[in-house]
């Protein structure tokens, strides 16, 4: 897809989001851990990432299944 002209000079950024436990156990290290494996993937099919940042927070009671948890851990790609 950056191959194509109308990408030309763009670039890539990533942003991983993930909630982390109640504990500082892990704090950050999961979004961490994601942005480094699609940064990676990325990396291996020649495209460069010029941003990459990843963002943790705690949870919030009222967002705790499964559907809200797949929203929370994720790795966002944006073309600028």
């Amino acid at each position: 897809m950056m191959a194509r002209p109308e990408y030309a000079g763009r670039s890539l950024v990533l942003i991983a989001f993930a909630v982390v436990g109640r504990t500082a156990d892990a704090a950050g290290d999961l979004p961490r851990r994601s942005l480094a494996a699609v940064a990676d993937q990325l990396s291996g099919r020649g495209l460069h990432v010029e941003v990459a940042r990843a963002l943790a927070s705690r949870p919030h009671a009222e967002a705790e299944g499964d559907e809200a948890r797949e929203h929370r851990r994720r790795v966002e790609v944006w073309v600028r």
